[in-house]
Order: C-alpha cells, then sequence, then structure tokens
C-alpha cells in the first residue's frame, strides 16, 4: 500500500501545510519537531502498518533495554561501599518493565518480551544476592566487643 502527497498548484508557499489524521497507528517521534523530506516539511509521520509498527518498536524498546543494562551494570561496578547503586538499578528495573507493560506491550512480540524478562529477573536476582553478601559481611566485620 503506497501513499503519497501530491502538491496542489493552488498553494503560494513552497512548502504546504498538508493535515491527515490517522485514529490508530504509531506517530513516529521527532528530535526536531519536524521531519524534512524532499523539501517538504512534515510535522507527523503515522505508521499503520502492523509489522512496520512491530519492527519499529522492537527495535526501540532493545536499544532502551540495552542502554538500561549498561547503566546497570555501571552502577552495579561502581558501588563497592554503599548500597545506593543496587537500589537506583533495582528501581530503574522497575520503570523499565513498567514503562513496557504500559507503552509497547502490545506491539511487541512474546519472545522478546520473555528474553527481556529472563535477563531483568536474572539481574534483580544477582543485585539481591550482593545486597545479601554485603549485609553478611557488614555483620561479620563488626562482631562482637568486649
Amino acid at each position: 500500500m503506497n501513499y503519497t502527497i501530491n502538491k496542489d498548484l493552488k498553494f503560494k508557499s513552497k512548502n504546504p501545510k498538508i493535515d491527515i489524521k490517522l485514529d490508530n497507528g504509531y506517530i513516529l517521534p521527532s528530535r526536531k519537531g519536524e521531519f524534512k523530506i524532499n523539501d517538504t516539511i512534515i510535522n507527523d509521520i503515522t505508521i499503520i502498518n502492523k509489522v512496520i509498527i512491530s519492527a519499529f518498536i522492537t527495535n526501540l524498546v532493545l536499544k532502551k533495554f540495552n542502554k538500561l543494562i549498561k547503566r546497570i551494570t555501571n552502577e552495579i561496578i561502581d558501588d563497592d561501599e554503599g548500597d545506593s547503586g543496587s537500589h537506583l538499578a533495582l528501581d530503574e528495573i522497575e520503570r523499565f518493565r513498567v514503562e513496557i507493560k504500559n507503552k509497547y506491550r502490545k506491539e511487541l512480540d512474546k519472545k522478546t518480551l520473555e528474553m527481556m524478562g529472563k535477563k531483568l529477573k536474572y539481574f534483580i536476582y544477582k543485585i539481591k544476592e550482593n545486597e545479601n553478601e554485603k549485609i553478611k559481611e557488614n555483620v561479620n566485620s563488626k562482631g562482637r566487643s568486649r
């Protein structure tokens, strides 16, 4: 299915403003607030093909997921003494899970969701395990004074 926008000869400006409203579809985000295609400025682009939406959302979510994993590992590595890094990492994981649940769950396929869920559960397990080890070390290092 191809969609084209033909410039009407009645327009006096070089870049006419054309509004087409679509109720269902995914609106592409733009960093500058507009897209420039062949010297025509377009404010919003809406994708209506389900396969393309799924591929676009999957790519977007996987990029966010990889950034999250990098931040979590950096916070855990940098946090040697306190447990604030582990709490921040757990908060970021929960925020990501809620965002996926509320925004993108419909468009993502089951395989991608399962993969991300397993990795996040593994990170949560490792973070809590490290917290428990730190607590045991603190208790053992204090000992009893007489």
